[in-house]
């Protein structure tokens, strides 16, 4: 006679739902309780001014009835920011002020400035190029030359018209391409490589070799 087995009915679907969701709410109750932390619950109509420890993740409103902190005036709506306490380059004594900041990684201005069909020539300007107005109080950080064609040395200067300062510490000399010196010198405020909306930018060439030239300008 064969051995009797039990049988075992298997759990609904729905309970194992129910029950799921009844484990995630406990979870985001205990969230709730604990405070900041990387996963943070939020209630903004009860939030006027941000906290330290709060991101674009916590804050994406612009200036509203309860959201006063973050002006369109300041930083686009539409961008992502964050919360910086502040900060003091020890090298350069370049300042960052507290508050709310821009998240985005540098824009590139990109200048091919002669083609690889036609030989780089002296010329002053070059090129000659304005700061768009999203970039209204950003910092240059790199400066970079190549030569499509490379034969021999070429230099260059980046200058900005505007506030007639010179954007690298030292002319930039390359073959193939290289990496300017970027003038972080004066006030620590209002660095010389700050540039504002609608700043003329010059690109001078004084010396050439080869063909194809061309400038990268980081600005962020």
């Amino acid at each position: 006679m064969p051995k009797r087995t039990d049988s075992i009915t298997p759990p609904f679907i729905e309970d194992i739902f129910i029950d799921a969701l009844g484990k995630i709410k406990d979870d985001l109750q205990k969230l709730k309780q604990t405070g900041p932390s990387s996963l943070q619950i939020d209630d903004y109509e009860e939030s006027i001014d941000p906290a330290p420890w709060e991101t674009a993740l916590h804050w994406p409103f612009s200036n509203d009835d309860h959201h006063t902190a973050r002006s369109p005036e300041a930083v686009p709506w539409d961008t992502a920011v964050y919360y910086h306490p502040g900060y003091v380059n020890p090298e350069t004594g370049e300042i960052t002020e507290e508050g709310w900041k821009a998240l985005s990684s540098y824009s590139v201005y990109a200048h091919k400035i002669f083609s690889d069909q036609k030989n780089n020539k002296i010329l002053t300007p070059a090129r000659v190029f304005y700061i768009h107005p999203r970039h209204d109080g950003a910092k240059v950080r790199q400066i970079i030359g190549w030569n499509g064609i490379p034969s021999g040395t070429n230099t260059i200067m980046v200058v900005n018209m505007t506030r007639g300062i010179n954007l690298l510490s030292s002319p930039l000399s390359f073959t193939d391409h290289g990496l300017g010196s970027i003038n972080f010198a004066g006030d620590p405020a209002n660095p010389n490589n700050k540039v504002y909306a609608y700043d003329k930018i010059w690109i001078n060439t004084t010396a050439v070799s080869g063909k194809g030239l061309g400038v990268y300008v980081d600005v962020g």
